[in-house]
């Protein structure tokens, strides 16, 4: 979900302004999926009934949920600036933009 999202942020740049576009295709393409080729977790079935269990009894955003429902089957944290769009989801969260670096 997040290579989707990801990829739909570049093909958007892409449309609108070609040499930013270019820039951001190099950073996914060479940067971000070599580095996580083999780090990526799949959509699976488990992930699926979590990810429906999330909407009731109030439908979430589809996308976050599969984000969340991956993050719970993997027993994993999500680490987001938008930590109020997985609030009541039931996962770990993380902004780093909220945290003190010293």
């Amino acid at each position: 979900m997040t290579l989707f999202e990801l990829e739909r942020g570049v093909q958007s740049m892409e449309r609108r302004d070609a040499k930013q576009g270019a820039a951001l295709r190099r950073w996914l393409d060479d940067q971000v999926m070599t580095t996580y080729e083999n780090r990526t977790l799949p959509l699976t079935r488990a992930v699926a009934l979590i990810c429906a269990g999330l909407h009731i009894p109030d439908p979430k955003s589809e996308r976050d949920a599969w984000i969340a429902a991956t993050a719970i089957d993997a027993s994993l944290t999500v680490v987001s600036r938008n930590v109020d769009d997985f609030a009541g989801m039931g996962v770990g969260l993380i902004n780093p933009f909220a945290l003190d670096v010293m």
